[in-house]
């Protein structure tokens, strides 16, 4: 009888993300574990070859972001320069999160993604609050 060294589990989607989040070295939200999760049984699905899981490999890649702006700020240590947002920036204007964006864009892949949250305050009806936050591709 032979036996392989190698067991094969098939992980949905929703396994990835708790695995994600179980992961007490990363610090992933539950929207951006999903997000990250379905982007890359996208990235299986369009190869139509198996992913292999690799925990580490994923926390060492990829980056979860509360924003582009932030992200921006943290990875490449300033604004996305470009003429037209140089020109913002001498002037004082903040650096929008849409040039920030198309920055990371040009430079990795990035998923962005949204997370509703309900709140209900002791004093006031309950509140639906929509945040965004980005995964950014080390580069």
């Amino acid at each position: 009888m032979c036996y392989s060294e190698n067991m094969i589990k098939t992980l949905t989607t929703y396994e990835v993300a708790e695995l994600l989040l179980a992961d007490s070295n990363a610090n992933w939200s539950r929207s951006g574990a999903l997000a990250l999760a379905e982007y890359l049984e996208g990235i299986e699905a369009d190869s139509g070859h198996p992913m292999e899981f690799d925990l580490v490999a994923i926390r060492c890649e990829w980056t979860e972001y509360p924003s582009a702006v932030e992200a921006v700020a943290e990875i490449a240590g300033f604004a996305p320069i470009n003429e037209a947002t140089r020109k913002k920036y001498r002037q004082g204007v903040k650096i929008l999160a849409s040039d920030a964006l198309e920055y990371l864009k040009e430079k990795t892949d990035v998923i962005e993604f949204f997370s509703e949250t309900w709140a209900l305050p002791s004093r006031s009806p309950k509140m639906k609050t929509i945040s965004s936050g980005v995964i950014v591709r080390i580069f």
